[in-house]
């Protein structure tokens, strides 16, 4: 009678599996360790095509940046979910829409987390995390970040690189080196337990030490797109060009649906007064995340340099806006947009100086002074 029994689980757990799907997915392991990503991506997207509940699949994907945004949105689209599956719809909707506006995005994810009880999903704070963090809201960020890792100190996915990521734009020092030291302890065989210790060196300004732990996290994996980004970056601010653009261009390479790769090449482009390519590649940058301010704070340096003043003006208010600034209430208690919450000052700054600039190229003496 057990033998039945065993031998009932075995078919019906042979019936659950979906072999098509599960041979896909290890073409797509396969070719993605091959470095051939194209292929990895072509053969992990036929695996979700085949099973939708291939999660591992889904994961290679976002969590790899393998696709742009509009092909995320195009094999979100030709995905056929069974009836009951409604929640894993609106989840991997929610992961694809990081760069939305994000009243819409809160909406979506609130919505989600009540109606199928998932507010304590580590993959839905995940995605929270993540888009807070693209919209430059890093205490956000870090504090759901910091609240699923306490939980499971052993989350090494998208999420950790996102707290690393955020504690270093709000200069926690302390913090950081004690997670660094923690990683490299506990798992020295992690391209993110290195990328750590590159992010604590960044961040005290040992640019050579960061350079040199970016460069190893990069060699324990050449797929770790967040890795190139911090050795470009280190490169960057002591004026190494070539090297910080090659670094940029793997990043570029690897991390195809971030918008940071073509920005990062885009002001390094600036800097070296290649204005026209400039552009192209952060136009590019706004094409994948059109409310990161930044963005249009490096095409408004653009236009300004190119004279182009009255472009210039109306781009950096487009940036102050998705700031959460209003330019006729600087500094009241107003200033805020209902939809955003308040950003990094280090944001917003270098739009309200800018912006100065542009008045004062224009004449307009009085609001030059107000933005000063």
């Amino acid at each position: 009678m057990e033998e039945d029994n065993t031998q009932g689980d075995k078919q019906g757990l042979r019936e659950n599996i979906n072999i098509e799907a599960s041979i896909s997915f290890l073409r797509g392991q396969a070719y993605e360790a091959l470095e051939n990503r194209a292929k990895a991506a072509y053969w992990y997207q036929e695996a979700l095509k085949r099973d939708v509940f291939c999660y591992e699949a889904f994961e290679k994907l976002i969590d790899h940046q393998m696709l742009t945004s509009k092909a995320e949105t195009v094999l979100l689209n030709s995905l056929s979910f069974p009836k009951g599956a409604e929640w894993l719809q609106k989840l991997y909707s929610c992961k694809l829409k990081k760069y939305d506006q994000l009243v819409s995005i809160t909406t979506t994810f609130d919505g989600i987390a009540s109606e199928f009880n998932l507010r304590k999903d580590a993959d839905l704070i995940a995605s929270q995390a993540e888009t807070h963090y693209y919209h430059n809201q890093f205490q956000k960020a870090y504090e759901l970040t910091k609240k699923v890792l306490d939980e499971d100190p052993h989350n090494h996915g998208t999420i950790l690189c996102v707290h690393l990521s955020s504690m270093v734009e709000l200069k926690l020092q302390s913090e950081l080196y004690y997670c660094a030291h923690k990683l490299v302890e506990e798992n020295p065989d992690l391209s993110v337990s290195w990328y750590a210790v590159g992010c604590y060196y960044y961040l005290i300004k040992n640019y050579t030490n960061a350079r040199r732990y970016f460069s190893k996290a990069t060699t324990v994996s050449r797929r770790f797109g967040p890795g190139w980004l911090g050795f470009g970056h280190s490169f960057a601010l002591e004026g190494e060009h070539d090297q910080a653009m090659a670094a940029y261009r793997s990043a570029n390479r690897l991390l195809r649906g971030c918008h940071l790769p073509p920005l990062c090449i885009g002001m390094e482009l600036v800097r070296a007064n290649n204005l026209p390519l400039a552009e192209q590649f952060i136009s590019k940058s706004k094409e994948i995340c059109p409310y990161d301010p930044l963005i249009y704070n490096e095409l408004g340096v653009i236009f300004y340099r190119n004279k182009e003043y009255d472009r210039a003006r109306s781009t950096f208010h487009e940036g102050l806006h998705l700031s959460g600034l209003n330019l006729n209430e600087i500094g009241g208690a107003d200033s805020q947009n209902d939809y955003l919450l308040p950003i990094s000052a280090e944001t917003w700054e270098p739009l309200l100086f800018n912006l100065g600039h542009c008045y004062r190229k224009l004449r307009d003496f009085n609001m030059a002074i107000d933005c000063y």
